[in-house]
């Protein structure tokens, strides 16, 4: 999330160095950012065998979709456009998004009137409303 260099990041570089150093493996990396009109458009490709492949896609994509804060914010309000975010699966992007931006002790406050499901797919979103919870799962209308 804005960041290369990440413990996650670290064991796969180990993994592919230590355990995948003798397969063929290319890795193809794209970075996806809006256009000038807004629409969604691609803003660079990367293939290689190796971390320097993965570095300069992190590069050009913390340029194009990473937005740098001066100081930490005590509060965050993130709308999700309901033509988009129609599930708390997608929802949840709000969270880990913002996670690392807001300050410590701050709030993120997530505006999100499009969600009416769980899951993407129906048959996860039926097992997340059957379980856990006898009186089921309700979506509130305010």
């Amino acid at each position: 999330m804005g960041r290369a260099d990440s413990p996650v990041r670290r064991v796969l570089h180990y993994a592919s160095a230590r355990l995948a150093r003798d397969l063929p493996i290319v890795y193809v990396l794209t970075v996806v950012g809006r256009d000038a009109h807004g629409a969604y458009a691609v803003r660079g490709l990367f293939i290689g065998d190796d971390n320097e492949c993965f570095e300069r896609a992190a590069e050009l994509s913390s340029q194009v979709n990473v937005i740098r804060l001066g100081e930490p914010p005590a509060k965050i309000v993130v709308f999700l456009d309901p033509r988009e975010y129609k599930s708390t699966w997608l929802g949840n992007k709000s969270i880990y998004r913002t996670r690392m931006a807001v300050a410590d002790g701050g709030e993120v406050v997530v505006l999100a009137p499009g969600l009416s499901r769980f899951g993407e797919d129906s048959e996860i979103d039926a097992l997340i409303r059957t379980s856990g919870y006898r009186g089921g799962w309700k979506f509130s209308d305010g």
